[in-house]
Parts: C-alpha cells; structure tokens; sequence
C-alpha cells in the first residue's frame, strides 16, 4: 500500500487523511458518552465478551446479541474499567446514562478512548476510498475525491466516530472496494481475489449488512470479458469467493443452534418485541415515507434517538450536489466507456445495500441511512468517476478537486458546529 501511496503521490492524501481525523476527532468528543443511538447496549455486548469471555444471549436484556461479534472482541479491552462492570452484568437492558454537564471525557474516560480507536478504523476507510479512486483512473484526484466524499459526509463522520459495528463494517467494505477495482483494472489475479474473499468473510463476521461485499464480488466474476473467460476458471474464482461465507460460518452456525436461524431472526420477537411493525412492499411507509427519511439520515441525523436534524436546506443543497455526478455517470454509460464495467460492479454493492435497508423495514420501522454506509465508498469511487466525466471538468480538474474536498470538509464542520454541539447544549468536558 505504501508503494501505491508514492506512485499516486503523497501529498494530497496527507492532507486529506489530516483534516479527516481531525474532524473524526473532533466529532467523537463533542458528541457525549451515550449521545449516539444504542451506544449503552453496544457497551454492554463488549464488556460481557471483556468480563466473561463469551457471547451474551441474544434477549430483551443484551438487544444487541444477534450482531456478529468481531467488532466488540477487538473493542472488549476498552471496555474493562468504569461502567462496563455493571453494564454487562445488569439484569435488564439498562438505561442511558444521563449526559452529564461536566467532565464527560474523565467519566467515560474508557468510552471515549473507544471511539478514538474507531476513528483510525474509519480514517482507514478514507484511506481505501482513496486508493480505490487512484486504481481506478490512476489519477490522484479520483482518489481524494472519492475519499473526501466518504469523510465528509457528516453522518459517516458522526457514526464512524461512535463506539459502534458500522465503522468495522465500512472500514472492510472499502477495503474491498480497493480490491476489486484492482481487479476490474488489472484482471483477475488470486492474491487480490483471496485477499478479497478473506475482507469478505471479515466483513460478515462485522455485520451481516457486510453480504453487500460478496454481491460485488460474484457480479465482478461473473461480468469477466469474454476474451478471458473460462468455465473452469470461473469455477476456481468461484470457489476462492467461498471463502468468505466460510470465514463466518462460526457465527451463523451458533445462532443457528441457539435460536433457530443464521441472523436469530425468530428470536427476535422475544428480545425486541416493542420494535417488530411489519410493512407491506407497497404500504405508504415503504412508498413514501422510507426513502425521504433515509436519505436524509443517510446526509445526518444525530442524538440518542436521530431526533437531532439539520435544517431541510441543508439536505437540499447535500441532495444538488449528489445530482451533479449522475450527469457525469449517465455518459459513461452512453459512452459505454471503459469505466462501465467498474460502475456496475460498484453499484451493485449500493443496491445490495438498498436492499437490504427494505429487508430490515418490511419487520421494522427502521429508515436508517447508516445501512448504506458500508456502500458509501463504493459510491464515493462512483462519484468521483462521474464527476471527472461532467462536461469541463477535465480543463479545471486541479481546481474543481481542490474546491470540492475543501468545501465538503467546510460544510462538515459548520454542521458539527452549528448542529451538533447545540443539539447536545453545547461541550461536556
């Protein structure tokens, strides 16, 4: 990685990475302990793997159970001092902690290093974006647009600064989103393919939302040029992508046996009864109301319940700019370019997102845009791609780069400062 970060040139990712952990950063200490939705009860999960070495029973007291484990094993050290003790043995689920006025860090002093510790994983996750915008032109300013379009966008600087699963979850996504653009770009070669089965199997083993890694992948074999396509070659590329689903077998086999599914889907009436509302496909929630609001929690929502938003302009102007790629994105596929390929593998993984966002809403009343953000730097590649293809951008790309990633980490910023700190009734130090 290090020899690709010299070719493509330093400089410009240094900056980048520098005003994405600032920001990473700084979002993890103006948020509150407990300021982030079912912070406590990921909490909880790491302190009982941290106390007594195993999984706790997915029940209405640990409702966070059924999530694969890999991200609260590698949190549990954390989790050994101040309230984890009494949160992984509470014979309930128990409540959120009050946000104290005062001297939040030294209270929740081992929280708040966590979520330091998820801020390398989601400055990682920038770093991958950015390689994979490099791979996929060889271009450096592909790889800091798309990374700044993954580190500002302000909800993944809010959740990827949070103690819990969607950091890990992104942070492997898009490492293999560097993969596979690697494959598309030079062609099949086993020690990225491998290596891309190996992410896959981690990222499952983080959340199952992580199965959007593998859609790509298959869609990537399967879409291999006819000039270089094989059955028995396909087979072996197959077979090397099976290693994924048997890196997390594990763990779907343990639910399996303790509560009847992969995901514990039949335990769940049990352990999070009060939140079961199922949806028709074509219900005015599914229809109407789900899209608009995870948009708009997929731009920001914050606070304990996303009860904190930003003013509509805000989503509007998010929403515009969004818009401006697609003009660059639709001539490619015009042009059927030779970017076409990697756009459909990429965007594969975005529907296998949206996917799975309708999935989880047809059982609950979940519009959450932070089931998207595992495809964000699939999306941000994308982005990127249609951006560089919009009519003059080429004479001005050095510029028009530049004042793209500056004025998203701006807005960034304006919004942890205007939005999110008043939210919460200013600092808790």
């Amino acid at each position: 990685m290090s020899g690709e970060l010299r070719r493509s040139g330093g400089r410009p990712v240094v900056w980048l990475l520098i005003a994405a952990g600032t920001l990473l950063v700084a979002w993890s200490l103006v948020v509150p302990a407990w300021g982030s939705p079912d912070e406590n009860n990921h909490w909880q999960y790491a302190a009982y793997v941290h106390a007594f070495g195993s999984l706790p029973a997915y029940n209405s007291h640990f409702v966070e159970a059924n999530e694969p484990p890999l991200y609260y094993i590698l949190m549990s050290p954390f989790a050994a001092t101040s309230y984890s003790s009494s949160l992984a043995v509470a014979p309930a689920v128990p409540p959120y902690p009050d946000i104290a006025p005062v001297n939040d860090l030294a209270k929740y002093l081992a929280l708040h290093e966590a979520r330091l510790a998820t801020c390398i994983l989601s400055l990682l996750t920038v770093l991958f974006a950015y390689l994979a915008g490099v791979e996929a032109t060889g271009r450096r300013s592909t790889g800091v647009l798309a990374g700044a379009l993954v580190a500002f966008l302000p909800e993944f600087t809010y959740r990827g600064a949070m103690f819990s699963t969607d950091a890990l979850v992104t942070t492997l996504c898009a490492a293999g989103t560097w993969l596979m653009v690697r494959l598309v770009r030079r062609g099949w070669r086993w020690r990225e393919g491998i290596a891309l089965a190996l992410v896959g199997g981690l990222a499952l083993l983080s959340k199952v939302t992580g199965a959007l890694l593998l859609a790509g992948a298959i869609v990537l074999v399967l879409s291999e040029p006819a000039v270089r396509w094989r059955l028995r070659s396909l087979a072996a590329r197959a077979a090397s992508l099976a290693i994924a689903p048997l890196i997390a077998l594990p763990w779907f086999l343990y639910m399996w046996v303790h509560y009847g599914d992969p995901i514990g889907a039949g335990a769940m009436n049990g352990a999070v009864g009060d939140l079961v509302a199922h949806h028709s496909l074509l219900s005015n929630y599914m229809v109407q109301v789900l899209p608009a609001e995870v948009y708009e929690t997929f731009v920001l929502a914050i606070g304990r319940y996303d009860e904190f938003w930003a003013p509509l302009w805000v989503y509007a102007a998010y929403g515009g700019v969004m818009v401006v790629p697609l003009v660059g994105v639709w001539r490619l596929v015009r042009q059927r370019s030779e970017h076409l390929r990697l756009v459909a593998v990429l965007l594969v993984m975005f529907a296998g997102a949206l996917a799975a966002v309708l999935v989880i809403n047809l059982s609950f009343t979940q519009p959450q845009g932070r089931y998207l953000l595992p495809a964000l730097p699939a999306l941000a590649v994308v982005g990127a791609l249609g951006l560089e293809a919009t009519p003059g951008w080429r004479e001005h790309a050095a510029a028009a780069t530049a004042t793209i990633a500056t004025l998203l980490g701006v807005a960034d910023l304006a919004l942890m400062v205007g939005v999110v700190v008043p939210a919460f009734g200013g600092l808790h130090w």
